[in-house]
């Protein structure tokens, strides 16, 4: 008898064993999905959804402008957020220690996001960027006086360098690259963004007694662009929505500053399969705004006044998740040189039963280009958090050579987005390891065809 009592209470701290390892397995993926951060309006209620019943200690430099259910939260207070609605009073960031159960979570920053307006935009402008030093774009053959061909900068220098100091004088153009060679023609030191040394050079005295090193370079680049918006308060804008990168390196340049102009449209190529549309201008003699930086995310800066005056003045608040409706959508774009106009985006094709299926679509990673292992871990944590159904890969997930690393790192990114289907389409800078890289990670990638998707 009591051989089979010690055996069914074995069996019980087994079974309570197991259900303790499986509760906290639950609870540490819950806690993996959590989103990095959480945003929330100034003066706005917010009550955050976080499907169970979590408890948060809070804490911050400025703790006196945030209220819980209209009452001040006090350092390392514990708040229930399944009956809690949030409001700050100012702009600024919080940290919340999540916990269930009395089980530590997740530390989630709690960002308050300002009472901007923003004016949408969507017109064409010529813009020009002038890059942070000289952009080294390949090196080449140089002809001496003896008629003797040689490379002095072969393997030394390479493209995407940009060279910053010749001979100790800072270079910012072409001009003042090649002055700065002629004050020493036996002897050059240069300093690249790249290494912290500097680089000596002996240059070759050609014909008429010029020092030459042999290089192609760049110190500027221009093209036509759109403005997505401007901000009401201060006329900061955001264009292109992807970066500005080199022609002829892939890699996303360095900025010191550059003008956005008023432009003119002088043609469009509407866009085929397996084919992007093009539109080409002609920038005008009118600035209308300063470029100050170039990110993955596009180009950003200051407009004139005239700028925000001829860009438009009709606002749109910014909504949070939460907040959005479904209802009508438009497009704002200027596609014949006649004015921004809006385009209503509506399908007969899509039928009654994708209605709430959640599509995400991304693409240009371009990465170490653009974007390095921090970025795609925010890209995948920011995907996750939106639990897509479908989703696409649009092309360019590289501009340079992929190394071993690259395609591990790449392929593992990939693989951590969760979606019930994935697709992808090749961009121009996509080759066959790009292909494998998508085919490995399980998307199904779409060449010259199509593919009918149900939702039953």
């Amino acid at each position: 008898m009591n051989r089979t009592k010690k055996s069914n209470f074995k069996r019980i701290k087994i079974a309570i064993s197991t259900l303790m390892i499986a509760i906290a397995a639950a609870i540490a993926v819950y806690g993996y999905f959590l989103p990095e951060s959480i945003s929330i309006k100034q003066g706005q209620d917010s009550k955050l959804d976080f499907m169970l019943s979590l408890t948060a200690n809070f804490s911050g430099s400025d703790m006196q402008v945030l209220k819980a259910n209209n009452a001040p939260v006090k350092d390392n207070i514990h708040i229930d957020l399944s009956k809690t609605v949030l409001n700050s009073s100012k702009q600024g960031s919080f940290r919340m220690n999540l916990s269930l159960l009395g089980i530590p979570l997740k530390n989630v920053d709690l960002n308050v996001l300002p009472q901007d307006e923003y004016i949408p935009s969507g017109e064409t402008v010529g813009i020009v960027v002038d890059t942070d030093g000289v952009l080294v774009l390949g090196t080449g053959r140089v002809r001496d006086k003896n008629g003797v061909y040689s490379e002095p900068c072969k393997g030394i220098l390479r493209s995407g360098d940009l060279i910053k100091s010749v001979n100790g004088i800072n270079v910012l153009t072409k001009e003042e690259l090649m002055d700065a060679i002629k004050l020493n023609r036996e002897h050059t030191s240069i300093k690249i963004d790249r290494l912290a040394d500097e680089i000596e050079l002996t240059p070759v005295i050609s014909d008429d007694g010029t020092p030459m090193l042999g290089l192609w370079v760049r110190d500027s680049t221009q093209g036509i662009g759109t403005v997505t918006y401007y901000k009401k308060s201060d006329l900061g804008f955001g264009a292109l929505g992807h970066p500005v990168t080199d022609v002829d390196t892939g890699q996303l340049m360095q900025i010191r500053g550059g003008s956005i102009y008023t432009a003119d449209i002088t043609g469009i190529i509407k866009g085929k399969k397996g084919k992007a549309g093009e539109l080409s201008g002609a920038g005008g003699s009118s600035i209308i705004g300063k470029a100050e930086k170039n990110c993955s995310a596009g180009i950003y800066g200051t407009l004139s006044a005239n700028g925000a005056a001829l860009l438009g003045q009709k606002s749109a608040p910014i909504m949070l998740k939460d907040q959005v409706k479904k209802g009508d959508a438009v497009i704002l774009a200027d596609v014949d040189g006649q004015g921004v106009k809006e385009y209503k985006i509506e399908s007969s094709k899509i039928p009654e039963s994708f209605n709430g299926v959640k599509i995400v679509y991304f693409a240009d990673l371009l990465y170490k280009s653009t974007i390095g292992k921090e970025e795609l871990s925010k890209i995948k944590e920011k995907i996750n958090t939106l639990k897509p159904d479908i989703l696409i890969f649009g092309g360019n997930l590289v501009s340079t050579e992929l190394k071993t690393n690259d395609t591990n790192e790449l392929t593992d990114f990939l693989k951590s987005i969760n979606a019930k289907t994935n697709y992808a389409v090749l961009g121009d800078k996509d080759d066959d390891k790009v292909k494998e890289i998508l085919t490995n990670s399980n998307f199904k990638i779409l060449e010259n065809t199509k593919e009918t998707v149900y939702n039953e």
